[in-house]
This record gives C-alpha cells, structure tokens and sequence, in this order.
C-alpha cells in the first residue's frame, strides 16, 4: 500500500517513497508530514488530525480516526486506519497481481519474515472484519 495523504487545508497531496528514511513529507501549508514509504506509516499534524485525510491505492480519500493511547509517562497520539472488508480483499488481490507480474528470477528468490508478515496481518485483518 502506498504511503500518501492529503492536507485539507492546502490540499497538498504528499507521499513517501522511501522505506528506510527518516526525512519527514510536509504538505505545503506544514500541517501535515509523513515518512515510511510502503513498510509503515507515520504521521505528524501541526494542529489536528482532522485536517488530514489518507489516500488510498484506488485514489480513495479515508478519513482517519485517531485514539488516545495511555504510555507509562505520557500520553501518545496513535492513528488508526479502518478499511473495510472490500478494501482489504482489493488490498490482497493487488498484492497477488503484483507478485504474479514480478519477474521469473524475482518470483524465485527467498521471500523475507517482513514481507510474509506483512501478508499475514493483511489476511488476520480480513478475518477480523468478519
């Protein structure tokens, strides 16, 4: 899945494409910043998480809920993404076309423990919306 979102103020749509950078995304206006590409998906708002909304593979706006999570000292902002069930099935088809379009000697190279879990939270996900 893509790393991208849109601010609703300036309506600045970003995206992270590195994996392994540590270099933050801002929207225009500075309201809103990601970084993570495609292996996970952090986020920092100036002001509120209201003024964010995520973009989808399918060009999709969702909008984000977030929760307050209790740490040990402090207080944390956690973002939780909600896709419905039809979202996760296209997730995992989209997953499936683009191995089966990979090339033979890709196809046949060890798969790492990150890539199967991340295959494996996708399914746990789908089974949970039931």
């Amino acid at each position: 899945m893509r790393n991208r979102a849109k601010c609703k103020l300036c309506k600045s749509v970003i995206e992270s494409l590195e994996d392994n950078a540590q270099e933050l995304i801002a929207c225009a206006c500075g309201e809103i910043a990601i970084m993570g590409g495609s292996s996970h998906y952090y986020v920092e708002v100036k002001d509120k998480f209201e003024n964010m909304l995520r973009i989808d593979d399918n060009e999709q706006e969702v909008s984000v809920k977030v929760k307050q999570s209790e740490s040990q000292d402090t207080k944390e902002e956690a973002m939780e993404i909600k896709p419905t069930r039809d979202q996760l099935l296209e997730m995992l088809l989209e997953q499936l076309r683009v191995s089966e379009n990979l090339p033979p000697h890709v196809r046949s190279s060890f798969v790492t423990y990150l890539d199967l879990e991340a295959a494996l939270w996708l399914v746990y996900a789908i089974f949970k919306q039931g």
